[in-house]
């Protein structure tokens, strides 16, 4: 007799597959479940959508923390999204396909139209008073990089909750010592999610999320953009380096697609991140090695707070290499290694 799963439409020893026929794919309840239940198995979750499909920015971020993976089926075949390669099997979604199977139709178009953003990837340090509010580091990036402000927030769509940022602290710190993420909607669009986890010397937040600024325009073909050119980065970051205490916050220019309210994505080629600037946090300038004062002279970057141990605020329109050394900082700092990486400063309540 074949067994059944509650939630997935497919399952076996190594991964679940959940299909969604809908052309918008936002995270219902039912597949926030699917992700929840593969992650507790550990099995990676696959979501199998229709070519056409948005999906959004939600769905995709509890899919990388989960290590899961999106395809679309054709009806005539199964693609990966990433290279947009015809699959044999769903582990090639992470064992790679070889290049030169046929390609789903139009995926190499690159995308051109859609809403610009600028994203934020922040690993912050709070207090662990009860009068610390988690949510403040999102409402600060909201408003600083796009004059929003956030309205709601829950677990999965549709976000129910009215912005609170002492109810968001609370449910947050009933699950310490380490909560997993909420998602916030903003204003005019504005999106993102929070996440914490209690160290001895308070407590750790990460928070994503992207701001629409207006119609896409694609930079140049320079290695980044530069802190004139995206005037509201350098104040936000200022700002942020003096009231909070920072590890790493990465902010860059992005593309991304809004339908019917999701802010997400669709299948097919789209223009690559360009990076903008980095706050580093004094924990993070001395865990890299970075020379200040050669830095600050060389490449004009901003020290902020404390003149002994200084955060930083780098610029990236000549600095790529040095970019992609700080993403793997900060995915280090990643939920996923949470555990781990804070297992030696977990302290009490």
């Amino acid at each position: 007799m074949k067994q059944s799963h509650p939630i997935a439409d497919e399952f076996t020893a190594e991964f679940n597959v959940f299909r969604a026929s809908s052309s918008r794919v936002t995270l219902s309840m039912p597949l926030w479940a699917f992700i929840m239940d593969s992650r507790s198995a550990s099995l990676r979750p696959v979501l199998v959508t229709r070519a056409d499909a948005h999906v959004s920015r939600f769905v995709l971020e509890e899919l990388r923390a989960a290590n899961g993976q999106w395809a679309v089926d054709t009806g005539s075949g199964v693609y990966d999204t990433r290279s947009g390669y015809r699959l044999r099997g769903f582990s090639e979604l992470w064992m790679g396909v070889p290049a030169g199977r046929h390609r789903l139709e139009g995926f190499e178009a690159t995308r051109s139209s859609g809403l610009g953003a600028l994203s934020f990837d922040m690993h912050v340090r709070t207090r662990a008073e009860k009068q610390a509010r988690v949510g403040a580091v999102v409402r600060h990036l909201f408003a600083g990089l796009g004059g929003e402000t956030p309205e709601r927030w829950g677990r999965y769509d549709p976000l129910t909750q009215p912005w609170s940022e002492d109810a968001l602290t609370e449910e947050l710190r009933r699950e310490m010592p380490v909560a997993r993420r909420r998602y916030v909607a903003g204003s005019g669009g504005a999106v993102g999610s929070v996440s914490a986890a209690r160290s001895r010397d308070g407590v750790l937040v990460q928070a994503r999320g992207v701001v629409p600024i207006g119609t896409y325009e694609r930079p140049g073909d320079g290695a980044g953009l530069s802190l004139e050119a995206v005037p509201t980065v350098l104040p936000t970051l200022v700002e942020l380096g003096e009231r909070f205490v920072p590890n790493v916050v990465l902010v860059s220019h992005v593309q991304v697609e809004e339908r019917l309210g999701s802010v997400g994505q669709s299948v097919g080629l789209r223009p690559a991140d360009v990076p903008i600037a980095a706050l580093l946090g004094a924990r993070a300038v001395r865990d890299l090695r970075i020379d200040v004062d050669r830095v600050r002279e060389e490449f004009g970057a901003v020290p902020v707070g404390s003149r002994r141990a200084p955060s930083l605020i780098v610029g990236f329109s000549e600095l790529a290499p040095f970019w992609h050394r700080l993403r793997a900082f900060a995915h280090d700092l990643d939920e996923e290694r949470l555990g781990m990486a804070l297992s030696a400063e977990l302290g009490g309540v």
